[in-house]
């Protein structure tokens, strides 16, 4: 079957420039540094429109290659559509220049975007070993694989998707990365107030089952210690969120990043 063949031909250029657009966004050429750059909400615009074709580019891949009655001939046109889609995508990536936007919305958009062409492979990969293996190819697996994609795409799209600007980007990972700090600091608390409970300890902390043997219970000095380091962490952490939120004049490709 001629449509069959160029089918499975098209799903390998697709998953070919899957790779080669992960490869450009993590390996960008210098040559874009000549560009003269657009503002982010530009890029910002096209990136998200860039997501939402490819949402659509993959539902109908999905629909008209379904194992149960695939239609080969209606598969040409969002195959190529989805080619053209993916490596506009790593281009668009690629704009965000870290000393002109800032590093940590670089970082973002960049993590965004291979997460999706990722997926994106994973599906056309999927597709590609059902019509190799039949049935023995997991022709289930699609669905899944297509679910990925259009949730990827859907946190991107969502109000805590892609952030705005820098400063957004920042905030967005302080505070993703104050909740390990935060969870830390909470079981130093607890650890501190368990300590003058009557029976602490009595079960043992598991140190001995690596041959280091039980801990001793904290000292009145080593309390006081331990109390001032949690007090001195959860300030610190305060004052940061208190920064963030409240420090609205500093640009946002200059503004630090994590």
């Amino acid at each position: 079957m001629a449509g069959r063949a160029h089918c499975i031909a098209l799903l390998k250029v697709v998953s070919e420039t899957c790779n080669a657009a992960l490869e450009s966004i993590f390996k960008p050429s210098s040559s874009s540094a000549n560009v003269d750059l657009p503002p982010f909400t530009v890029i910002r615009k096209d990136f998200i429109s860039l997501l939402s074709l490819i949402y659509a580019s993959t539902t109908k891949i999905a629909l008209v290659l379904n194992p149960a009655s695939p239609t080969y001939a209606a598969a040409a046109t969002p195959l190529n559509e989805l080619s053209k889609h993916i490596s506009a995508l790593s281009h668009c990536t690629n704009l965000v220049d870290p000393h002109e936007y800032g590093a940590t919305l670089n970082r973002e958009i960049t993590n965004l975007a291979s997460g999706v062409i990722d997926a994106v492979n994973a599906l056309v990969k999927t597709f590609s070993e059902i019509e190799a293996l039949g049935e023995q190819g997991g022709s289930g697996d699609y669905m899944v694989k297509t679910g990925n994609v259009h949730n990827l795409i859907e946190i991107a799209r969502s109000s805590n998707g892609l952030s705005k600007d820098n400063l957004a980007a920042v905030r967005k990972k302080w505070m993703e990365d104050t909740e390990t700090l935060e969870d830390g600091a909470r079981e130093l608390k607890e650890l501190i107030e368990n300590t003058g409970d009557e029976g602490f300890g009595d079960e043992g902390d598991g140190w001995d089952e690596l041959g280091l043997g039980n801990t001793e219970p904290l000292s009145a000095e080593e309390i006081e210690r331990a109390s001032k380091a949690c007090l001195f962490w959860l300030s610190k952490i305060s004052q940061g969120l208190i920064f963030l939120f409240s420090d609205t004049s500093c640009p946002s490709p200059s503004c630090p990043s994590p």
